[in-house]
């Protein structure tokens, strides 16, 4: 189930502590016994290597430091996302960078829209957030009271909001997948 914390919609990954905007970029990662290792020195809680789809990485423009990680699954018509995290840094009032979920979520419907599932995604989320994600992500609840999408003008919002350089082309012309290595 998902629970990660959406603290604000920004433009990209903003620096609490000074207010600074980072440029950011993300693309698939193929997550190694080794890089899981690091991942749970550092404080991450789930077992990025034993994820299932595809996991993405977020990261600040430059800069090899993983600011986020997503697994997601293209189903026909949608995205399930299955696994969301933000590196424990970023967790909390005094986290590093603001942005972290929301940018997280906004890959996944980029990639919905890429894969001609028109923004669409949809989850499995604790109880705790439900409320939340209506507020912040526009999700709407469907079925079981867990069971949430991101669709239409909210999943457009998201995109726009973060993507945009992306996602005014790339949707266009049909291009999918950036990969870190």
């Amino acid at each position: 189930m998902i629970e990660i914390w959406i603290d604000e919609l920004t433009e990209c990954l903003v620096e609490r502590r000074t207010g600074l905007k980072r440029e950011t970029e993300f693309g698939q990662v193929v997550i190694t016994e080794e890089i899981q290792r690091r991942l749970k020195k550092q404080g991450w809680l789930f077992e990025w290597d034993k994820a299932i789809g595809i996991t993405e990485a977020l990261r600040i423009k430059g800069d090899s430091e993983i600011q986020g990680l997503i697994s997601y699954s293209i189903k026909e018509g949608y995205v399930e996302v299955n696994l969301v995290e933000s590196n424990p840094k970023n967790i909390g009032k005094n986290g590093c960078y603001v942005g972290v979920g929301g940018h997280l979520f906004a890959i996944a419907c980029y990639r919905s829209a890429l894969s001609n599932g028109d923004g669409v995604v949809a989850m499995t989320v604790k109880t705790s957030v439900i409320n939340h994600y209506r507020e912040k992500l526009g999700a709407i609840s469907y079925g079981r009271k867990e069971r949430m999408m991101i669709d239409g003008e909210a999943s457009q919002t998201l995109m726009e909001k973060y993507l945009k350089r992306w996602y005014t082309t790339d949707v266009q012309e049909g291009e999918y997948a950036r990969e870190f290595i």
